[in-house]
């Protein structure tokens, strides 16, 4: 997240939320509300999840929308955000511990990224 401009973070922000709100049954929705939250997921990505990967944020709305029916908001990718952030931590744990076994096919892809995993 950090190497990435807050500009084109919000552009990948409006396609992520595009994509999660039809996937989730929201064809009804403004464009300039896509883009407030785009702008605001955005920011929380910078704030508070800038050790997520572009690829660990895309792999958490997926799972999320697979676990949910709800709507998208800041209270919702929150949840799934704080979800994929302690798996990261944990995964990154048991590769200092040497437990890469215990290590998902999902984690695997996201530090293949960030060259934790070679």
């Amino acid at each position: 997240m950090k190497e990435i401009s807050i500009e084109k973070l919000e552009e990948k922000c409006v396609d992520l939320l595009s994509t999660t709100y039809i996937s989730l049954g929201q064809y009804k929705h403004e464009p300039e509300t896509t883009m407030l939250l785009a702008k605001k997921l955005a920011r929380d990505l910078k704030r508070k999840y800038s050790m997520l990967n572009w690829k660990a944020v895309e792999i958490a709305f997926e799972d999320g929308i697979n676990e949910s029916d709800s709507f998208v908001n800041a209270h919702t990718w929150g949840k799934w955000l704080n979800k994929m952030k302690k798996m990261v931590w944990e995964g990154m744990y048991n590769i200092e511990m040497g437990n890469n076994h215990l290590i998902t096919p999902e984690l695997r892809v996201i530090f293949k990224e960030q060259k934790l995993l070679k």
